[in-house]
């Protein structure tokens, strides 16, 4: 079988999905909360998942496409029969459990966004305990969600014999290619 690299994730995928790593970690784990550059990277990153979102519905990539997007009872069959025959197809990008994965990312990210916004910039919302404590729990929330996601990764790569990481890292990921049968 020949090998053959197919393009998957093109940079600004790969850029917003590496700029929320680094900013969830700057912020969960190193930042003060409420510092200047805190509250700098959270807008920064809600940005670059706006774009990410406006892109992924005017691109032709069609696996960064949010109009691939498909939640439906027949993808999550159809991943689960994958799944259970060990063999996820190479072509495709976001299985339906990545999608999910996904929405919630972002949705975390938005409610990180918007508490964390009113809670530093709006005066009547300062030191508002219900708030503080919606944003603690999205972010708490975002980190379970950050270590199932990895602990998916390499679990459905390795079962479903798929290279997982290095597509988000390079944009493209190796297939094998069956030789044709020629008849003589």
């Amino acid at each position: 079988m020949a090998e053959k690299s197919l393009f998957i994730w093109p940079w600004w995928v790969r850029l917003t999905h590496w700029a929320l790593v680094a900013v969830f970690v700057a912020n969960y784990f190193l930042l003060d909360p409420g510092s200047w550059i805190h509250t700098w990277l959270g807008y920064g990153v809600s940005t670059l998942i706006l774009m990410r979102i406006i892109l992924g519905f005017s691109t032709r990539n069609p696996y960064a496409s949010l109009k691939s997007l498909d939640i439906s009872k027949s993808a999550f069959l159809h991943h689960m029969q994958e799944l259970k025959a060990r063999h996820l197809a190479p072509d495709e990008g976001h299985n339906p459990l990545g999608w999910l994965m996904v929405l919630a990312f972002w949705s975390l990210m938005l409610v990180l966004a918007v508490t964390g916004f009113l809670a530093e910039e709006v005066d009547y919302f300062f030191g508002n305990q219900l708030l503080d404590e919606i944003h603690l729990w999205a972010a708490d929330a975002m980190l379970i969600a950050a270590l199932i996601h990895v602990a998916s990764v390499f679990l459905v790569g390795f079962w479903g014999h798929i290279a997982l990481v290095r597509p988000m890292i390079t944009g493209y990921r190796k297939t094998r290619e069956r030789p044709h049968s020629s008849s003589h």
